[in-house]
């Protein structure tokens, strides 16, 4: 099914036309593999199903895992390459990402810090920064950069969250899907339970990015 989106990508549109540009489609086909890679190298077997839930309160030592951690992450500066107007990681320095969390939630701090950690073996690409939610929502922590990593445990916080980025121009990111389709992420990566990429197209316009037709094919 990949490859027939990836063949259908390279001569073809949504509306039947021949496309002109056949970089989209080798764009899309350079993703996919990707993503293969990642998603299938060597993921533990003893990964939560996708039909658990985790209780209230608690993370599962297999969803913080620092291997799988490093995969998502590395999944997801693939993914910021296709987004137009990101800093990307061919930059000679280190882009700071701003990790936000409550720190009144123990899963939203150890979330941070796994999050930390992981992106340690990414030091080339990212330079984290914890910064706890109130202060970022009363301080207007986002001046100045450009990324933001929410943890999960935000809901509360998500409207001011995501107003910020609007007024910032921060492309805000996750591995939790509620921030997605809680209209506060653009974005977010997970491969907990398999392959979860989601893209939130009415906040990445708002925000003020735009994203390559090949990402699209993922989404």
């Amino acid at each position: 099914m990949a490859l027939f989106w990836a063949l259908r990508c390279l001569f073809t549109n949504y509306s039947g036309k021949v496309v002109s540009k056949l970089f989209v489609g080798l764009r899309y086909l350079l993703f996919l593999f990707h993503v293969v890679f990642l998603s299938f190298s060597d993921i533990s077997a003893s990964e939560m199903p996708a039909s658990e839930t985790l209780p209230s309160g608690a993370f599962s030592s297999d969803s913080l895992s620092s291997d799988l951690f490093s995969r998502e992450i590395q999944l997801i500066i693939n993914s910021l390459k296709y987004i137009h107007g990101v800093k990307n990681s061919a930059s000679s320095t280190p882009i700071t990402i701003v990790v936000i969390y409550d720190p009144e939630s123990q899963r939203s701090l150890e979330e941070a810090h796994a999050f930390v950690a992981a992106a340690a073996d990414q030091e080339a690409v990212w330079l984290p920064l914890m910064l706890p939610v109130e202060a970022v929502v009363s301080l207007q922590g986002f001046q100045g950069y450009q990324l933001a990593y929410i943890t999960r445990d935000m809901e509360a916080y998500y409207q001011r969250i995501f107003e910020l980025s609007k007024r910032n121009k921060v492309f805000t990111l996750s591995r939790d899907e509620a921030c997605v389709r809680g209209d506060c992420c653009i974005l977010s990566v997970s491969l907990k339970s398999g392959l979860d990429i989601l893209l939130n197209e009415s906040a990445l316009k708002e925000v003020g990015y735009e994203v390559d037709a090949a990402f699209r094919f993922m989404v």
